[in-house]
């Protein structure tokens, strides 16, 4: 398992992944990983590089994991895993080094499953790559003093040269260098990852092995609430106030206490169009894979029976689905899923949580994540537009296998149903390129 959290924050010692509960359920072994985050894991510059291919790749992160995967490779055995049958998986930005590690020619033969959650899959050449870890670059030279303002810093850089900026960056704690940000994800830099997200999905350069995709109903809520500051917490993730608020008795709040009354009136029409926009995205990218990779699945995690105003502000948000992977419903100390379980939805909740470890089990021991025991069957992922045939799980308090599709005619209804100040807000945060 290898956490989210924009490569940035995080841990694989979170409680929400614990692997106790999912080994048991399924007779597995799970190992939670960590990986150098912030600047110390991504971080692509010149000021940098050597002659050796790994110290200049940019992937510093993602050369962590295949060490990770390495080690399970020579020490599985001893814990009664087997090193023929090994699964990846990943949520939100470690979905995209779940991508990286199906792309890159150092894990061969190092996994034959893999799982990816909320993920965008994208790779950053190398003169954006650098574009964007300067700026990583340039803000350190201001928090350090030695450029007065962000502006000033190509003269400063200029004057101190790359070797004295080198030694600046080196010289800063590693809590400096993880919060002051990171360059970009996959960096096509030609050893590591040797080539585009596009080309690569396009010809298939990438190992096949048998992938499941899934995503939320409503992705969106979390990522418009904190990062666009629709929230009444303005700070970010981290904020205290959204701590504190999603860790209340929820009895306590109303919604305009969580979302910023600015937007309140529309929040959930939009965070809905966002969140359909985002699950086009995933669905547009789906048949490039399967062009090359018939072994494709994929779900939809819908479940959203969650107290108000969590129902509202929240509902089935990013990162929802993991503790029903990981079976972990923490109600006995502060989780930042805490805000969703009461006694209420307990039983629907474990119940859920029970069947999507047992599909998961599945997939992992055979690629397949149902078979004939099942009640409702997992289909494949086909590409044919024209048939009615199911496309997907739909996990909920009711599973059922759907042949839901989302379009980018059904997108653009909703996006145009929204008044013309909110359509700016969805657009700005369009992160997902062309959607038709």
């Amino acid at each position: 398992w290898i956490h989210g959290g924009s490569a940035t924050r995080g841990s694989g010692s979170s409680d929400t992944y614990n692997g106790a509960h999912l080994a048991a359920e399924i007779n597995a072994v799970v190992i939670t990983i960590n990986y150098r985050l912030g600047a110390l894991g991504l971080l692509y510059s010149p000021t940098f590089f050597n002659d050796n291919k790994e110290d200049s790749s940019g992937n510093y992160a993602l050369l962590d994991m295949v060490q990770a995967l390495k080690w399970v490779n020579n020490n599985i055995t001893a814990f009664g895993g087997n090193l023929n049958n090994v699964t990846i998986a990943g949520n939100s930005s470690a979905a995209n080094s779940v991508w990286g590690l199906l792309q890159t020619p150092l894990s061969e033969g190092l996994f034959h499953r893999a799982l990816m959650s909320s993920g965008i899959f994208d790779n950053t050449f190398g003169g954006r790559a650098e574009h964007l870890s300067d700026g990583v670059i340039n803000q350190h030279l201001v928090n350090t003093g030695n450029a007065t303002t962000i502006y000033d810093v190509p003269t400063v850089r200029e004057q101190l040269g790359t070797s004295k900026t080198a030694e600046i960056m080196r010289n800063l704690s590693a809590e400096a260098l993880v919060r002051g940000g990171a360059g970009p994800m996959n960096v096509v830099d030609g050893y590591v990852l040797p080539m585009g997200a596009l080309e690569a999905m396009n010809e298939g350069a990438y190992h096949k092995v048998p992938m499941i995709m899934g995503s939320t109903k409503d992705e969106g809520s979390y990522m418009l609430g904190v990062i666009i500051g629709m929230f009444t917490a303005k700070k970010g993730a981290s904020d205290p106030l959204l701590w504190q608020q999603i860790n209340s008795v929820p009895e306590t709040l109303y919604a305009m206490d969580v979302i910023d009354f600015d937007y309140s009136a529309d929040f959930v029409a939009i965070h809905q169009t966002y969140s359909y926009m985002w699950n086009r995205y995933i669905d547009k990218i789906m048949p490039l894979f399967k062009e090359n990779n018939p072994s494709l699945y994929r779900y939809d995690f819908n479940w959203d029976n969650v107290p108000a105003p969590w129902n509202e502000a929240f509902a089935a948000t990013h990162t929802m689905d993991l503790p029903f992977l990981f079976g972990n419903f923490i109600t006995d100390k502060d989780d930042f899923h805490r805000f969703a379980w009461t006694e209420e939805n307990q039983l629907e909740r474990e119940m859920l949580s029970s069947q999507f470890m047992a599909y998961i089990g599945k997939f992992m021991r055979t690629g397949n994540p149902s078979d004939s025991n099942d009640n409702v069957q997992w289909p494949v992922w086909h590409d044919n537009e024209n048939s009615s045939l199911p496309l997907r799980i739909m996990l909920d308090a009711t599973i059922e296998a759907s042949e839901t599709k989302y379009t980018y005619e059904a997108f653009r209804e909703k996006f145009f149903q929204l008044p013309i100040a909110s359509r700016s807000i969805v657009g700005t945060f369009a992160i997902f390129g062309n959607l038709e």
